[in-house]
């Protein structure tokens, strides 16, 4: 879990701020008196009175400490033009005003992933109506996973539809190449899971319905990356080991926010909790093995992995569909084989 240093003055802040952020943060609670013993984590919220000057030395030494890019966001009084100016010359990245919203507090430390999409689109995505219907949706989709508002499903299945039509006129191979062009790795690995869930719906030959349904459980898949912190969503270059820890608990983020959305399918659950999972039980989070995976989460799990494989990131070019594809058989009793096997003709087309 993403681990959070909190400075604050009273119990009942702190108590409000533990319910808020319980979800998403492991909070250390720092008395002002025992600064000098602690050192400020990546991510640091303070909350105390910016009216009280003898607080500024002691925090701006403080927080000199701190690691390089890490989140310091400062608790101010709404109208106190006076706090806003005193937190950001101690040293904060950011500030939130009392009364505080539980959205606007994530957003503030973990990063905005709604902002991830603004900004003009490629033209290579602006000129796909079904790309840009499911950057849409994402957007909804993120602005949900932080609480910021509630999921709604029916604009998100709504987007699906032009992705179905892009990809029944179009084919795949138009829709890679334009996806490879965003500038958010988190978007771009998102919609292209989404465009090879569809693609390979229609090499199964499913009906339309069943297409739409892949299209949202692309998009949807990985909505427990809005509760992950930018800096590691978008990093360039490989996550370190503690990195790489809290990435993996997105699946359990996402499902704790789809549970709460009132008729969403349980297979779409499925999908958020257990699209890292693997038939041998090597997968995460709860190492289920073969019938314990559905037929859906499968095609989730090759979709997601072989679009890891062919997405252009900073640092790396993508592979070619048919050398991501070998990775696929590679990987042997990981993956339900009779559907890579179909899986070989969407490679091929892409």
């Amino acid at each position: 879990m993403n681990s959070l240093s909190i400075v604050g003055q009273t119990s009942e802040s702190r108590e409000f701020l533990r319910a808020t952020l319980s979800e998403v943060f492991e909070s250390k609670f720092i008395e002002f008196s025992d600064m000098g013993q602690s050192t400020p984590g990546l991510c640091t919220l303070i909350d105390i009175d910016l009216n009280n000057v003898r607080y500024v030395p002691y925090l701006k030494k403080w927080l000199e400490r701190k690691p390089m890019g890490a989140k310091v966001v400062f608790i101010t009084d709404e109208n106190s033009r006076a706090q806003a100016e005193r937190a950001f010359a101690i040293g904060a990245s950011d500030i939130v005003h009392r009364p505080i919203q539980s959205a606007e507090l994530l957003g503030k430390l973990l990063g905005n992933v709604e902002a991830l999409s603004d900004g003009p689109p490629s033209k290579a995505i602006r000129n796909l109506p079904g790309a840009m219907a499911a950057v849409g949706g994402l957007r909804k989709i993120f602005s949900s996973g932080i609480g910021r508002e509630p999921l709604d499903y029916v604009s998100v299945h709504a987007a699906g539809e032009p992705v179905v039509d892009h990809l029944e006129k179009k084919g795949l191979a138009e829709w890679i190449n334009a996806i490879r062009t965003h500038h958010s790795q988190t978007y771009q690995h998102s919609l292209m899971v989404t465009g090879l869930l569809v693609a390979f719906g229609q090499q199964l030959e499913v009906s339309r319905a069943d297409r739409i349904r892949l299209s949202v459980a692309g998009m949807l898949h990985d909505i427990g990356k809005a509760r992950v912190p930018i800096a590691i969503l978008e990093k360039r270059g490989p996550l370190d080991q503690d990195e790489a820890a809290i990435l993996r608990q997105h699946p359990q983020y996402g499902f704790d926010v789809l549970q709460k959305t009132p008729g969403i399918a349980p297979e779409m659950l499925n999908v958020v909790l257990h699209h890292h999972e693997y038939l041998d039980g090597t997968g995460y989070p709860h190492g289920l093995k073969a019938n314990e995976i559905s037929d859906l989460v499968r095609m989730v799990t090759i979709a997601d992995v072989f679009a890891a494989m062919i997405e252009w990131r900073s640092h790396r070019a993508g592979m070619s569909c048919m050398a991501a594809y070998k990775v696929l058989l590679d990987m042997g009793p990981k993956l339900d084989q009779e559907l890579v096997r179909e899986f070989h003709a969407v490679a091929r087309n892409g």
